[in-house]
C-alpha cells in the first residue's frame, strides 16, 4: 500500500492546467510551481506571492500561481 507521501505525489504529478479564476492550496500551488511547500511560504511571506486568506487557510490564487511562473518579458 503506498504511503501517503506517495499517494500526494502521484495525484500532483498529473496536474490539469492551471485556472487563473481558481484558488488553490499550498501544497497545490507548490506543485504547479514546481518548488517545495517551504519555498511557496518563504515566497508568500516576502510578499513576491500573493495570497487569500480564509480564516486560519491559506489559498493562492491560480492568477498568482500564472504571474509567478511567467517569465518576464514573455506575453501569457
Amino acid at each position: 500500500m503506498p504511503s501517503p507521501r506517495e499517494n500526494r505525489r502521484a495525484k500532483l504529478a498529473t496536474l490539469p492546467p492551471v485556472d487563473p479564476r481558481q484558488r488553490y492550496e499550498v501544497p497545490e500551488a507548490s506543485a504547479y510551481l514546481r518548488q517545495s511547500v517551504a519555498k511557496t511560504y518563504v515566497d508568500i511571506k516576502a510578499g513576491r506571492l500573493r495570497v487569500i486568506k480564509s480564516g486560519w487557510r491559506t489559498f493562492v490564487p491560480g492568477s498568482e500561481i500564472i504571474r509567478a511562473s511567467t517569465l518576464p518579458g514573455e506575453a501569457a
